[in-house]
């Protein structure tokens, strides 16, 4: 139309015409005077600036955002920069993406396969052991994978991805698993203390029933979600295996708590004699001390007022999570053992 012949005269005027027009000055003036070469020179100079300036004219962009000429239309058209460019950061964030799940994966599983170490120990000592769950090794993979986490979630805020996401919630599950796994010995050394007959005989019929209650939830809750609390094989109590009930590993020896009594509640039942104190403190074996000993110590109602319904909460929500139609795949940290029985 009449903008592409415009186009073309403007070439020919302002980029052809000066060489030529130099040519034919050079080859029919002649140099009589180098004023007078000059002077008929002049115009060839000036079409030469008029290119130079219609080439900047075309060469502004149209807009900010293209930054590219709208009149250099065959790479705008091709797109050949902006796809390269997309595919160099699509690129980018995907490794990045690979590389945030693959550490949030590797994370997790030292940190279970740490847990696993513990629970195999303590299938050969017997015995649960809060110290051996609340290592260094343990504490340090602990901290490794909240950093993760946490790195995670800054990446996911510039890069939304929803296998991060998966992998972040994934990682979360594993860290409140592992804090109920850390927590459930001393719960366990509790309510096993409680359950002492020596230190029954000093708590009121109520108090024992519940007690008794509480242990058995507590256990069923262990065993739901794989904490390495419940024996794995069938108890010899004739009583229990008629009554269907769980049955816990021992706790270790060093960590058998004293348990803590009011006395006064039974110094009528006791005589009087010999129980001044307001307090008393009950060992494993039976034993009554009047003074306050360096071990730890537990009670009723600090077992029941804080400890235990405070892990009650931390498991409900963890079971509620694993149970909710969005909930990931069940991710077990302990390597089921054979029951030989």
């Amino acid at each position: 139309g009449l903008q592409h012949w415009s186009g073309a005269f403007a070439v020919i005027v302002f980029m052809a015409l000066p060489p030529l027009y130099i040519g034919i000055l050079i080859h029919f003036v002649p140099t009589v005077s180098v004023r007078t070469v000059e002077f008929f020179a002049l115009p060839a100079f000036l079409l030469h600036s008029m290119w130079m300036l219609l080439i900047a004219a075309y060469l502004v962009p149209d807009t900010v955002d293209e930054g590219l000429p709208k009149t250099l239309r065959t790479v705008l058209y091709l797109d050949v920069l902006h796809l390269d460019q997309q595919e160099m950061a699509e690129g980018a964030a995907a490794q990045q993406v690979k590389d945030t799940t693959e550490a949030l994966q590797e994370a997790q599983e030292a940190l279970k396969q740490a847990m696993r170490g513990v629970l195999e120990h303590e299938a050969t000592a017997g015995n649960v052991s809060s110290t051996g769950r609340q290592g260094e090794q343990q504490q340090q993979l602990e901290a490794q994978l909240r950093a993760e986490v946490v790195e995670a979630r800054e990446q996911d805020l510039t890069a939304p991805s929803s296998s991060t996401r998966q992998e972040i919630r994934r990682a979360e599950r594993t860290l409140d698993h592992f804090t109920l796994w850390k927590a459930a010995p001393e719960i366990n050394a509790n309510l096993s203390a409680l359950s002492n007959p020596a230190v029954e005989s000093w708590l009121s019929e109520k108090q024992r029933e519940e007690i008794k209650s509480a242990y058995q939830h507590f256990l069923a809750r262990c065993q739901e979600l794989d904490l390495g609390i419940c024996t794995s094989s069938l108890s010899e109590d004739e009583d229990a295996r008629r009554t269907n009930r769980l049955s816990a590993m021992e706790v270790a020896s060093s960590e058998r708590p004293m348990v803590r009594v009011d006395a006064s509640s039974v110094l009528g039942a006791r005589g009087g004699y010999g129980y001044d104190d307001q307090q008393v403190y009950i060992d494993s074996r039976g034993h009554v001390n009047h003074e306050a000993p360096a071990e730890a110590v537990t009670s009723f109602d600090g077992t029941f007022t804080t400890d235990l319904p405070q892990w009650n909460q931390s498991a409900l929500r963890l079971m509620q999570a694993d149970s909710s139609p969005a909930a990931n795949e069940e991710c077990q940290i302990a390597e089921r053992r054979q029951r030989s029985r």
